[in-house]
């Protein structure tokens, strides 16, 4: 994995953490080693309009979902998620697990959509705040090994709330 080494990050400004969401860098973390190299945080859908999610039009999406073929639970889910991707603000703590580490960073709006044309590439991204950090605000490394199973566990699920954490 070659992503930036984060181990001389130091914040020396207080800050806020808004929500707080894990999110999976792809299918089996495909998109894992792009995404932590080039500081961005990728999300798929590709087959849900860029354009409707950006004006928030969540009647249309919810129709492109169910064309998808997605029950009401799969629309539900796929709604908030979307909604989640593309409304939550800069203060949102986003966090996910590759290579036995738990990698987080802050990101940018507004989401930006990638050409349809790159199949294998995420369908939209948002830029990271200096990149994925992987250690402590103290510079600890993070690993999973040192964590709980219960926070582990998050990893084998697509995307979850995680509120006031």
């Amino acid at each position: 994995m070659q992503a930036r080494d984060r181990s001389k990050f130091s914040i020396t400004q207080p800050f806020h953490v808004g929500a707080v969401r894990y999110i999976k860098l792809g299918e089996g973390g495909k998109w894992a080693s792009k995404a932590l190299s080039a500081g961005m945080i990728p999300f798929g859908y590709r087959a849900i309009n860029h354009q409707a999610c950006a004006r928030a039009d969540w009647t249309e999406v919810g129709r492109q979902l169910t064309l998808m073929g997605r029950q009401k639970g799969g629309v539900a889910q796929g709604l908030r998620e979307l909604k989640d991707f593309y409304e939550l603000g800069d203060d949102t703590l986003w966090f996910t697990v590759a290579y036995g580490q738990v990698w987080w960073a802050f990101a940018h709006r507004p989401v930006i959509e990638r050409p349809e044309n790159d199949r294998d590439s995420p369908s939209r991204y948002r830029r990271t705040h200096g990149g994925w950090r992987n250690t402590s605000l103290q510079g600890a490394p993070l690993t999973v090994l040192n964590l709980s199973s219960a926070l582990t566990s998050t990893a084998n699920y697509r995307m979850t709330i995680c509120e006031g954490c």
